[in-house]
């Protein structure tokens, strides 16, 4: 039980990503993953991240020293396979058209 987070990166550029790390730091980020994931009230099943950008795995590469082992083992990365959807989620109609479903 619990919630799948779905995060798209479809439009986003190196520029679009080079400003969001301006306005914060990386640690803020992780901080903010920590908190949704070990301090909320709600349980996360799965983050599904779409189209993610070449330079993600740099970034998670930094990122991953900071989560937890459980917190890792939920992430999905997906490219454009929008077929995994139905494997978390389980029922289609819950899924959005620009998602595939």
């Amino acid at each position: 039980a619990g919630i799948v987070v779905i995060v798209s990166f479809q439009h986003m550029s190196f520029w679009d990503s080079a400003r969001l790390y301006q306005m914060s730091s990386l640690y803020e980020h992780v901080e903010c993953v920590r908190f949704a994931t070990e301090c909320s009230g709600f349980r996360v099943k799965a983050l599904a991240v779409f189209e993610e950008p070449m330079f993600f795995g740099v970034v998670w590469s930094a990122a991953s020293l900071f989560l937890s082992e459980a917190f890792k083992s939920r992430l999905r990365l997906c490219g454009n396979n929008y077929a995994i959807l139905e494997k978390l989620i389980g029922n289609t109609d819950h899924i959005p058209a620009c998602l595939g479903g």
